[in-house]
């Protein structure tokens, strides 16, 4: 949930704050009575705990302006996107549900920078290029696109070129 390279800070709760009683709001939902809500809303409250507990541990360790519940969803998609770029239908409808927020704002996480298409398609060629590296193909560069979720060899060889300067054939 925090992502690779967030930083948790210890802090302790001197005096309650909002996020101290949205934790507080949210464990006792949970705690309620699991048995009768429905698994959709059971999933609803789990991942909004995660994303304060990640909120409330990550307090104060920002340097950027964008708040950490932003930083919070932009791990998580980065995350799915690390265990499910394989997936050649993954589009940004699909990442967004998948990650349970809708799709405008799944744009609005990654209006500053790369797009979140941008990060997919980067993961995807780090992963062929890792393939390749370590010597793990032992079929066409088709398969290694088709392994690493490309839809063509053409659109895999094409930007594999302009990411790492050379042809993944001659890589």
């Amino acid at each position: 949930r925090l992502g690779r390279r967030v930083g948790i800070l210890p802090r302790s709760v001197l005096q309650p704050d909002t996020i101290y009683h949205h934790m507080q709001h949210l464990i006792s939902e949970l705690s309620a009575n699991p048995k009768e809500m429905g698994v959709d809303v059971l999933g609803f409250l789990s991942n909004q705990m995660l994303d304060t507990v990640a909120f409330f541990l990550t307090a104060g360790n920002s340097e950027s302006e964008e708040t950490l519940a932003v930083q919070c969803v932009r791990a998580r998609v980065l995350a799915y996107l690390d265990a499910a770029y394989h997936k050649e239908q993954l589009n940004p409808a699909i990442i967004a549900n998948e990650c349970g927020i809708s799709r405008s704002y799944l744009y609005k996480v990654f209006a500053q920078g790369p797009s979140v298409m941008e990060h997919l398609r980067h993961r995807r060629l780090e992963a062929a290029r890792e393939m390749l590296a370590h010597g793990l193909v032992k079929h066409s560069m088709t398969s290694v696109a088709m392994t690493c979720g490309f839809s063509s060899s053409s659109e895999f060889s094409r930007l594999f070129k302009n990411r790492f300067g050379v042809s993944p054939s001659l890589f």
